[in-house]
């Protein structure tokens, strides 16, 4: 089927860009004359093959992708979510009526059209996000998707899949340009060849000439292709991960452990981080809030720590704050609340933290990447039955209840649209 599906969607591709394939076609005419080394042949073919059938391929993957970017936080094919089922959609509707749903639903509620004021009403006259930059290829695409998805692959192969996902694509990317390049570079040597034996022809043996390496342009041509795919690749992936300090652990102006505070001793973390359950900020412990404790305590139980506790003393009696280093940074575009995360999702701190209870010194133990961040959505069940904070989410809660579903994450609920982190 897979197959069928491929050979399908190229010959619809070839079929709509004519024109493109025939230049294509006339232009490897011509460089076909030009070349008798049997090897090259089926690498140009192969070359003519890839960038015929690539934009077809990446055709018949958008509307899946377009799927899960715009629609699959709010939708699912086979039963209502946020919305209704998108399954046989266009039974109820033609792809003109839903392209001007998609880009505007309000206006299509607004003019008095039947369908969409009951739509409207059924789901208690939630507004629908407007997609007004969606083209009419990539609406159809999308509609092509749901009107025959892929079947759905084991639960093993699925995870398996979404965790190799992106490293099998930057694979064949690279791939696919090592070959592009090595079929330009065999291109231009047999033509550089051609070339050199026309100027030549009455001193051929010139050409038998051996070359020293550091003058053959072919070499050196081919090494530069090869040090610029790999500084490219460096630079990409050093791009990537810049801003980011997982493992950072600054030495701070007390040496704090968290392993004989939190572990040991069993203290709450709300206790010192008062804002966790209030606001964004956890909040730094104040000087007060450690005298609490060492107003009376001088020493660790193990006759430890003294020297510490007096600059904490100090810093009480001078009245200054203790200068901590922070530690945990995010962008200032990234909106992110604690309160919603420990007080409404109930999410421990150890998901973010690490097992902070253990360390003597702590360090970032996350990378906390928008990648990160949305694969912690998709995988990371909230406390979603007994929590009041979710109780608007009337058809999540049949559902568990039914035992459609055995729990509920945060991209059930939205928790992938940009506008939850970043506005």
């Amino acid at each position: 089927m897979l197959i069928i599906r491929y050979v399908k969607s190229t010959s619809l591709y070839i079929f709509a860009n004519l024109k493109k394939v025939a230049q294509v076609i006339q232009l490897f005419k011509l460089l076909m004359v030009n070349l008798k080394t049997p090897l090259l042949k089926p690498l140009l073919g192969l070359f003519i093959c890839l960038l015929l059938t690539s934009n077809a391929s990446f055709a018949a993957a958008d509307g899946e992708a377009l799927f899960k970017d715009n629609c699959s936080s709010c939708h699912k094919l086979d039963e209502k979510l946020v919305g209704p089922a998108l399954k046989d959609i266009e039974k109820r509707r033609d792809r003109a009526w839903i392209a001007k749903w998609v880009r505007n639903s309000s206006a299509v509620i607004a003019s008095g059209d039947e369908y969409a004021v009951k739509l409207f009403a059924e789901y208690s006259k939630t507004q629908m996000t407007a997609f007004p930059n969606l083209k009419d290829e990539e609406i159809n695409a999308i509609l092509d998707y749901v009107k025959t998805p892929p079947k759905a692959k084991p639960a093993a192969t699925a995870n398996a899949g979404a965790a190799s996902g992106s490293n099998d694509d930057a694979v064949y990317f690279i791939a696919l340009l090592f070959i592009i390049f090595l079929v330009v570079y065999l291109l231009l040597g047999k033509i550089n060849r051609n070339l050199i034996n026309l100027v030549n022809k009455d001193t051929p043996d010139v050409l038998d000439t051996p070359i020293p390496l550091y003058r053959n342009f072919r070499f050196i041509g081919f090494l530069i292709i090869v040090v610029t795919i790999f500084v490219g690749y460096r630079a990409a992936d050093s791009s990537v991960d810049m801003g980011r300090s997982q493992g950072y652990s600054p030495d701070q102006p007390i040496k704090y452990s968290h392993k004989l505070h939190a572990g040991e001793m069993k203290i709450d973390c709300k206790y010192c981080h008062v804002g966790v359950e209030k606001g964004k900020q956890a909040g730094i412990p104040t000087v007060n809030i450690c005298m609490n404790c060492h107003k009376a305590v001088d020493q660790a139980t193990a006759g430890t720590g003294k020297e510490e506790i007096q600059k904490i003393r100090d810093a009480y009696a001078n009245n200054k704050p203790i200068e901590w280093v922070r530690i945990h940074n995010l962008p200032d575009h990234v909106y992110f609340s604690h309160a919603q995360h420990v007080k409404a999702g109930q999410i421990a701190c150890q998901t973010c933290h690490g097992q902070i209870q253990e360390m003597e010194v702590v360090a970032q133990n996350q990378p906390l990447s928008m990648s990160w961040c949305i694969n912690c959505h998709r995988e990371t069940k909230v406390q979603f039955n007994t929590n009041k904070y979710y109780g608007m989410y009337e058809d999540l809660h049949k559902d568990m209840k039914n035992g459609k579903i055995k729990g509920v994450t945060e991209a059930m609920m939205g928790g992938l649209e940009c506008q939850k982190c970043h506005y």
